[in-house]
């Protein structure tokens, strides 16, 4: 998977991030970084679990920071999951303390708010915000906001343009996907306003993204994919496409969803 610098440039350079095992037996993480500009295709610079110890061996997500200066990652390994923050040129800033207990087996998802100072964290049972300060650290302002249901697949996290509200997706031990908005007071998540059953879908939900106007939301799952309108207390409102059988939709983003 991959990521834009939300920027895009310096000067007329462009940079992409890309977090990919490495092909070999022990499929270490690798946060990979590459010129899009005059050079294109230039490997700018890349950092492996070999190299930074409290990288996990496995990267699960990745987000750039709105001014394009640094890359959230989240990886994990046998024995706990860790959240990294590095600069631009790929340069390590440290470890932080997460202030969340974390399942061994949760494989953690991240988004960087569209405001900047705040990333949110979700696993399998939990999802938190945490804050980045000034001084290059990582700390959790508030309350982890727990999920009802226990080892709950959960799709990558979502902040709505305006960073008031962070969308999500999760499939529990049921037939029923669950899509639903968390509101941010500024400090941490409060309970969630919508988390309706989905009545065209029982499989799971893999993706998930917000419209740039903030009116929508856009699923993706394993036969086709849904657009709901969180004002509308996230009716769904628009089955855009099907697929045919043992079609599956991995990844899907819109920029806007029409009725």
């Amino acid at each position: 998977a991959a990521s834009w610098n939300n920027d895009g440039s310096s000067g007329d350079e462009k940079t992409l991030s890309v977090y990919k095992f490495d092909g070999t037996t022990d499929k270490s993480a690798y946060v990979d970084m590459w010129d899009l500009g005059p050079t294109a295709g230039m490997l700018l610079h890349e950092v492996a679990s070999q190299l930074v110890t409290s990288l996990g061996r496995v990267m699960v997500s990745i987000s750039w920071s709105p001014d394009g200066r640094y890359i959230a990652t989240a990886s994990t390994d046998l024995v706990a999951q860790h959240v990294q923050v590095f600069s631009f040129d790929g340069g390590f800033i440290g470890t932080p303390d997460l202030g969340l207990t974390i399942a061994d087996s949760s494989r953690p998802t991240i988004d960087w708010s569209p405001i900047g100072r705040f990333i949110v964290l979700a696993n399998t049972t939990s999802i938190g915000v945490l804050y980045f300060g000034d001084d290059q650290s990582l700390h959790l302002p508030g309350s982890a906001y727990l999920l009802t249901s226990q080892q709950a697949p959960l799709t990558p996290v979502v902040w709505s343009p305006d960073g008031k509200y962070v969308g999500y997706a999760f499939f529990p031990d049921v037939d029923t996907p669950y899509t639903g908005v968390i509101r941010f007071n500024g400090t941490a998540l409060v309970d969630p306003i919508f988390k309706p059953t989905d009545p065209l879908s029982e499989v799971p939900i893999n993706s998930i993204d917000w419209s740039a106007c903030g009116k929508w939301i856009v699923t993706g799952g394993d036969w086709g994919t849904y657009g709901v309108l969180p004002e509308r207390s996230l009716v769904v409102i628009q089955q855009a496409m099907t697929c045919p059988e043992n079609c599956v939709v991995k990844n899907c983003t819109i920029a806007d969803v029409h009725a």
